[in-house]
């Protein structure tokens, strides 16, 4: 296919012009005759050429092009480039005669990036602080010398992750290249979604799940075992699980390695192995792009970390292989962060009597601090061995057990 380059550079603050017009027209067309994957890849291809052909991208390759800053330094370099557009609706101005609607939005998110949009107009067009991802091309800059993209795909989303979006995972299988987008829209959804009102919809989702199942007590409602029996009730919806690690790992977000390029921004994640109180040996996998303060990343840890509180949506029941190269599920969870309510440490108090004693038994009230002060670090010292003595436990060699019964019934 011919690709058409286009010999004007765009106009600061122009409004559409009968040549902009034209220029949409042709993207449209590309959109159509490539489809959503090829013009992924091509957002992929650009910004890896952009790493080898500026000295600071190629001298950080674990970073994310910050591509609104390298588009504003070199706007000509994306021309006529598809980039792929994530962030929040921050006003909508009314249709044009044309049959456009032109937003404002924060790229990423983030308040320091804004930028705007043009879609074509819809039956049910975005409204503030609604979330979106989508395709764009660059059309000009505004006065304020924001960029303006034109998208020929824009999706704003909801509270679950569109089962069209899922409809190409491959359950009981590792993350497939298929999958890439699909995996990387779940990300970007949860990292948008509101905490409070991720956990009010998994939260009402499992007192239904529980009344099916005849539980008294909603609270007591084992998930983990449901999400385990039941994916396809699960698949897409936010999801609560309670639990403890012994793995916190820092990975490329999708790539083999992070030299890969993130046309999503997103370049890296942490990885969680979360027991619940109700998974026995099997474990779920979080994905989630942040960590609490003071949450430790080294892979397997030397003790276990209790606590832990995930929300977000469930992606796909996943695969590993133990040492038998026997393939393993295990659900995957993708959330923006957990939360972490560490067990309040436990104080060594002195007796109160020791406060009463007289000043004439200051000698002895020494030699009983510095008893209880020997004590307690020969006590510390044979805790410290028997930690060191304890294998972090490993998903190698483990079968499936058995789980707690919980089958559906059309009663």
């Amino acid at each position: 296919m011919l690709l058409l380059v286009w010999a004007t550079t765009p106009v600061v603050g122009a409004e559409l012009t009968e040549f902009d017009l034209d220029r949409i027209r042709y993207w449209e067309s590309v959109a159509e005759e490539e489809g959503d994957a090829r013009l992924r890849d091509r957002a992929r291809s650009h910004l890896r050429q952009r790493r080898k052909d500026v000295p600071e991208y190629r001298d950080a390759p674990r970073d994310p092009i910050p591509l609104l800053a390298d588009l504003a330094d070199a706007p000509v370099a994306y021309e006529d480039v598809p980039v792929v557009l994530w962030g929040r609706v921050t006003n909508v101005e009314e249709p044009s005669p044309e049959g456009f609607t032109t937003l404002d939005a924060n790229f990423h998110d983030d308040d320091r990036q804004p930028l705007r949009v043009i879609v074509q107009a819809g039956k049910t067009p975005p409204v503030e602080g609604d979330p979106f991802v989508g395709i764009g091309f660059f059309l000009t800059f505004d006065s304020d010398r924001r960029p303006t993209f034109y998208a020929v795909r824009f999706d704003v989303l909801g509270d679950r992750v569109d089962v069209d979006v899922l409809g190409v995972v491959e359950h009981e299988e590792t993350l497939q290249p298929a999958e890439r987008d699909a995996y990387f829209t779940t990300i970007v959804q949860a990292r948008m979604a509101e905490t409070d009102r991720l956990r009010r919809l998994a939260r009402e989702f499992r007192d239904e799940r529980a009344a099916k199942f005849r539980f008294d007590d909603p609270d007591e409602f084992p998930t983990f075992v449901d999400l385990f029996k039941h994916r396809d009730r699960y698949l897409g919806r936010p999801v609560t699980l309670r639990g403890h690690t012994w793995s916190i790992t820092r990975i490329p977000a999708f790539a083999p390695s992070e030299g890969d390029e993130a046309e999503y921004g997103i370049k890296a994640v942490y990885q969680i192995q979360l027991y619940t109180p109700n998974s026995q040996t099997n474990a779920a996998t979080v994905v989630c792009t942040e960590l609490p303060e003071g949450l430790p990343t080294s892979g397997h840890l030397d003790e276990r970390i209790d606590g832990l509180e995930v929300t977000g949506f469930f992606f796909k029941m996943g695969k590993y292989h133990d040492q038998q190269n026997q393939g393993r599920k295990i659900p995957i969870v993708v959330a923006r962060t957990v939360s972490w309510r560490p067990p309040a440490s436990e104080v060594t108090r002195i007796p109160e009597w020791v406060y009463w004693v007289s000043v004439g038994g200051i000698a002895g009230l020494i030699a009983v601090v510095g008893w209880i002060t020997l004590r307690d670090r020969a006590g510390r010292d044979r805790a410290r061995r028997r930690l060191d003595e304890v294998e972090a436990p490993s998903f190698e060699g483990l079968d499936d057990p058995p789980l707690p019964n919980l089958e559906e019934t059309d009663a």
